[in-house]
């Protein structure tokens, strides 16, 4: 589900209206493409930078992976509701990822 989707389940679970939500859901081809550029291996088979064993390219990916989260950003006006909002958004990502 699209997390445009979301805004409204996520907003009404607090009693908001949607332009009071902004999720934040980066799609996954943002994550490095640069470590799937091909290599070609001594035998002559092409495989992508991330296939490899290199752990440096592991680690990278590890890192710039955790700068494309999930995030929630709500109305200031609403900021008393934000464990409610949270809560409703966690539920909903984990229904989703069933």
């Amino acid at each position: 589900m699209s997390p445009w989707a979301r805004l409204p389940i996520t907003a009404s679970a607090a009693g908001l209206q949607p332009y009071q939500v902004i999720v934040n859901c980066p799609s996954i081809g943002m994550s490095l493409p640069e470590a799937e550029v091909l290599l070609r291996l001594d035998t002559g088979r092409l495989v992508p930078l991330s296939g490899s064993n290199n752990e440096e390219i592991r680690v990278l990916k590890e890192k710039h992976k955790a700068l494309w989260e999930f995030s929630v950003l709500i109305d200031r006006s609403a900021w008393d509701r934000h464990e409610i909002i949270r809560h409703a958004a966690a539920a909903r990502l984990e229904r989703d990822s069933v």
